[in-house]
Order: structure tokens, then sequence, then C-alpha cells
């Protein structure tokens, strides 16, 4: 595992404000392949939407391939196609945008980024890695990624 998180790296920002005025830290915002996202999913919107896209298609990518390598089932399966990925409930008919575009219902996109959400927070507990906000995809992605559990067996699997 450690050795994808070298070829898709997931980072905390150096504190900067931007050309119109506004403060990144590392409180604030978290890179992934040198994309930066605001921490919290509701300030996604403000992202401009190719960038948040291909940013997301990351996440997804990234997400699945540590689940396949820690074996770890999630609640939602997805598709990770770069900038177009997508994310649906096993047996649902219905695959939800994990992208946001001018045709985007906002209200799909968002479910779908609760959907992102809600794996990233089961691979994190399946490794004991305390999340930082349920809402908080990257971040806790970021957490994931740099702790010293990683790979090292689920929760489940210690206990037993």
């Amino acid at each position: 595992v450690r050795q994808l998180v070298a070829f898709f790296p997931v980072s905390l920002p150096r504190a900067a404000i931007t050309a119109t005025g506004r403060r990144i830290s590392p409180d604030t915002h978290t890179t992934i392949v040198n994309l930066m996202l605001p921490n919290h999913i509701h300030s996604w919107p403000e992202v401009p939407s190719q960038l948040l896209s291909c940013a997301i298609g990351y996440i997804v990518h990234l997400t699945i391939v540590i689940s396949k390598y820690l074996h770890i089932i999630l609640p939602f399966r997805m598709s990770s196609d770069g900038s177009i990925s997508t994310i649906w409930r096993e047996g649902d008919r219905t695959k939800r945008p994990l992208f946001y575009s001018g045709r985007t219902a906002p209200r799909e996109f968002t479910a779908a980024v609760e959907m992102l959400c809600s794996n990233v927070c089961v691979l994190c507990s399946h490794q004991g890695v305390v999340v930082h906000s349920p809402r908080t995809p990257l971040r806790n992605l970021y957490l994931l990624v740099n702790s010293p559990r990683l790979g090292s067996g689920s929760r489940a699997h210690a206990a037993a």
C-alpha cells in the first residue's frame, strides 16, 4: 500500500494566502496528487468543477485499490473513471456521479459524495484510524495512508 501512495500522494499543503486573499493551511486543506481541496465537503462547490472532479477521481481510485489490497468490503461500489467516476449501492441500477458539471443534479452529486465519505470512513475504521470528521474524505484518507497501522490488519481480524 505504501508504494501505491507514492504514486498517488496525499499530503498537507503549506500555509499560504491565495491571490484572492483566501487562507490555505493544513487545517483547512489537503492535497492528492498536488490537487488541493478544502477538507470539508461543504466547501467543495467553491472548487472549479474540473479540478474537483479530477481530485475526486484520484480519491476514488486510491480508495478502491486500498480496499482491494486490504480485503475490505466497502458499503458502496465505485467505478474509477478518472474525472467521471461513479458510485452506487450493490443491486441498485442508478450510478451516482462523483463529478460535477452543468448537467449534474446537485442532489445526485451530494448523495454520491456522502457515499464516498462512508467508504473512506469504513477503510479508516478497519485500520483503527480515527476519522477527522465523517465529511472530510480527503483528510481522512491522509490520516489513513499516514497511519503506522496501515496494512497491519483490520480491527476485526486483530480481535479474532
